[in-house]
């Protein structure tokens, strides 16, 4: 499954390259994102910044814990620290009350495209300070907090590339 993911995650990152580079923008850069616990991990996330706007997939995440309950609702976000302070990049709700509770293994995390998703923010400062959360509201009304630091990995342009 994982190895799936990482040709996905390689086909989307060369499409977006691809697509959004063009000639005389050496200014675009392109970043993966993943990261894990004992819980669950994230992979295949993407993110694409040039000197207009910036383009991010959160990618799929994965259930490591067979005992990680069902959640009838829930918020999944992404935010990154700057100054010892949260600043939110993307944030998805799902409200499940009239269906039954699900699953999250394997839900993918949606996307964002802004012009100013960093402004005024070096991404070097934040790779490191990068995270994903879910808060919700299991089977059983019980609250569900999780939350794990990402790795941001420059990807293109690499030393190879001029």
């Amino acid at each position: 499954m994982k190895k799936h993911s990482k040709i996905l995650l390689l086909i989307l990152a060369i499409s977006l390259v691809t697509g959004c580079t063009k000639k005389g923008n050496k200014d675009t850069r392109v970043y993966t994102l993943n990261g894990e616990d004992n819980f669950m991990s994230l992979d295949g996330g993407v993110l694409v910044l040039d000197d207009k706007k910036g383009t991010f997939k959160g990618g799929k995440i994965y259930i490591k814990n067979s005992d990680y309950p069902k959640l009838k609702y829930y918020t999944i976000s992404y935010y990154y620290l700057r100054d010892n302070s949260k600043q939110l990049l993307m944030s998805n709700t799902y409200d499940l009350k009239q269906g039954e509770p699900e699953s999250i293994d394997g839900k993918l995390t949606g996307g964002i495209s802004s012009g100013n998703m960093f402004e005024n923010t070096n991404i070097d400062d934040i790779k490191d300070n990068f995270f994903i959360t879910i808060d919700g509201i299991d089977e059983k009304e019980r609250e569900a907090y999780y939350s794990i630091q990402l790795n941001l990995e420059l990807i293109h342009p690499n030393d190879n590339e001029e």
